[in-house]
């Protein structure tokens, strides 16, 4: 004789069956069993504070009115209900329940809101479940979801509206400040959605290492994860519990600074993916430069040597990391620093003009730089307390990029090549292709093939136009290149292109001018 038995799993979870020979009885255990599944009702409400909050836009006005079927939630498929109020108002402490059948006497659900679109564990007679509206009004969707039984209910808020802030914190129990409080330490956006802060006291002696980040210093909506690495770039996670960022004593073994970044530039509010973290831990050492160096400076915090020679005229200088001019020469040697500005070309007197006309006094990281020395300077450079951080050292524009190095080309690189430009004392001259760089030099590369080949070049340094010369723009009409490129041709769409007229196209990813 048999029997069929039907057990509910959850199918998430885990669950063991045996067969007992001896009883013949099945054994089912695993915490995918579940025997508490069979709920009996039929519909569900949502009872809040309406009256306290939201102008009557919440709740229709009712407070905690179990009985009203204006707030009873519609069934969008088996044990799953939903509701929408389309224009709540602008405030806080916005809270509510789900209640069975409209009874307090049955089975009622709070929990804690973790982040719009969050699907989170709905506690059967749990707290009020709280939420926020920042902007001026939001269209608040909220979901019950009952399909796994009674205490494997879930629950999801999303407040569709714009996402808005000012400012980021870094919270934790090794941060100075006020331990775990949600405005311990305070970030910099050092670009739009880009938070950062350097952490130099460290404590010793921590087995871990605790973070999270909150925004506007409130622990209403914070991002945790998981540590993967120094300088890997993880998912930041919202408002999900013990789910602290963490790194160990062997992590920051030799480790001077920690930086703390977190990017919001693809947050995406109403679903909470997309926020990106990052750690980096730098060590305590001294970094030596050489213009012979053959690999890229690693990431370090303290003191860097560079032994550089400058020429009497112009130089080109990137560094891995910030400094002030006045560090690198003082102004009985060095006239001035200046900034790539971009570059243009004139169709009408054939001329292309580039830009270095910006005078800066700071060096940013990674950023090239002309140098005008008023005379020579050969002596070895001593920076104190660096953040040595490299990354692709490159300003692009449309004609002409100037591109950094921190690896010494040799001669015959395939790196540098005809088009391109390199730095002489007295200005900018045509690269012949495979021209030798040191280390930590910069040069001028071509992005564009659409110059007149007897197109000059004028270069503004500063106050001084230098002209390179008719013919050093080695410019390449755009036959010349499809007789001799096996390449398609694509628009700046990136659609391919068979017979190219008048325009701008991409060939070998090279931008490439028909007139």
């Amino acid at each position: 004789m048999y029997f069929c038995t039907e057990f509910p799993f959850h199918k998430q979870k885990e669950a063991l069956q045996t067969l007992i020979h001896s009883t013949n009885e099945v054994k089912v255990e695993g915490n995918a069993v579940t025997f508490n599944q069979n709920l009996s009702y039929s519909y569900v409400v949502l009872a809040g504070n309406g009256e306290e909050v939201g102008n009557g836009k919440w709740l229709n006005g009712e407070s905690w009115k179990v009985e009203s079927a204006r707030n009873r939630m519609t069934q969008v498929q088996a044990d799953v209900w939903q509701i929408t109020y389309e224009t709540v108002p602008q405030g806080t402490g916005y809270e509510f329940k789900f209640v069975l059948d409209g009874d307090w006497g049955n089975p009622n659900y709070g929990g804690s809101f973790r982040g719009n679109g969050v699907e989170t564990r709905a506690e059967r007679s749990g707290a009020n479940i709280r939420f926020n509206v920042k902007g001026e009004t939001a269209k608040v969707t909220i979901k019950l979801d009952l399909r796994y039984g009674a205490d494997e209910a879930k629950f999801t808020v999303i407040v569709d509206e714009p996402f808005t802030y000012s400012s980021i914190y870094a919270t934790g129990d090794w941060l100075p400040g006020t331990q775990w409080a949600a405005d311990e330490l305070e970030m910099t956006e050092v670009e739009k959605d880009v938070w950062e802060v350097d952490v130099t006291t460290i404590p010793q002696g921590n087995y871990s290492y605790s973070t999270k980040f909150t925004v506007d210093g409130s622990w209403d909506l914070e991002f945790g994860g998981s540590f993967t690495g120094s300088g890997v770039e993880s998912d930041a996670k919202v408002n999900t519990p013990d789910n602290n960022i963490v790194f160990h004593q062997d992590d920051i073994a030799g480790v001077s600074l920690v930086k703390l970044r977190l990017d919001l530039r693809n947050f995406d509010y109403l679903t909470s993916q997309g926020a990106k973290f990052t750690i980096t831990m730098y060590k305590d050492q001294t970094t030596i430069l050489r213009d012979d160096d053959v690999t890229e400076p690693s990431k370090a915090y303290g003191n860097v040597i560079y032994d550089r020679s400058f020429v009497a005229g112009y130089n080109t200088l990137v560094l891995p990391f910030d400094a002030d001019l006045d560090e690198v020469a003082s102004s009985d040697f060095v006239e001035a620093a200046y900034a790539y500005g971009g570059s243009t070309y004139n169709e009408t007197n054939k001329t292309v003009s580039v830009d270095f006309s910006q005078n800066v006094t700071t060096l940013s990281a990674n950023t090239p730089y002309i140098l005008k020395f008023k005379k020579a300077q050969n002596e070895v450079l001593s920076f104190t307390n660096k953040q040595v951080s490299p990354s692709t050292p490159v300003i692009s524009d449309d004609y002409y990029s100037f591109v950094g190095t921190y690896v010494a080309l040799p001669e015959d690189n395939k790196t540098i090549v005809s088009g391109d430009y390199v730095c002489t004392a007295a200005g900018l001259k045509a690269a012949s292709g495979g021209n030798k760089l040191n280390a930590f030099r910069a040069y001028l590369r071509s992005e564009a093939i659409s110059v007149a080949p007897s197109a000059k070049m004028e270069v503004k340094v500063g106050a001084d136009t230098i002209v390179v010369g008719e013919g050093d723009t080695t410019g390449i009409s755009l036959d010349e290149l499809l007789n001799n490129s096996t390449s398609d041709i694509y628009n700046l769409n990136g659609q391919k292109v068979s017979q190219p007229q008048k325009g701008v196209y991409i060939i070998n990813g090279k931008k490439v001018v028909r007139k």
